[in-house]
């Protein structure tokens, strides 16, 4: 089946970018709101990260996608921040 070519006036154009800035604004408050915090046997399970002492170096990486917050001795880490990583260690790999 060939593949069709639709053109779409300027404006047409402006208003598909107009909704997929809002769409993309609820995705983020959608993933905002189900975020919530996890231990860091958890973390391990979700960024799929084999080693605590990995995650530990990985968490404190420079511009890193894992967020965590310590009280005390416990490190508590992000749920979205770790599906996150996940996703983008994902990508990188299969570039490789």
């Amino acid at each position: 089946m060939p593949a069709s070519v639709e053109f779409v006036t300027p404006i047409e154009h402006q208003k598909l970018i107009e909704e997929v800035r809002e769409l993309r604004m609820l995705v983020a408050d959608l993933l905002e709101s189900l975020d919530d915090d996890v231990d860091t046997k958890t973390a391990l399970k979700l960024t799929g990260i084999k080693s605590r002492t990995t995650l530990i170096a990985e968490r404190q990486r420079r511009g890193t996608l894992i967020r965590h917050s310590k009280l005390g001795r416990s490190c508590m880490y992000s749920r979205a921040s770790c599906l996150a990583y996940k996703r983008a260690h994902r990508l990188l790999v299969g570039y490789c």
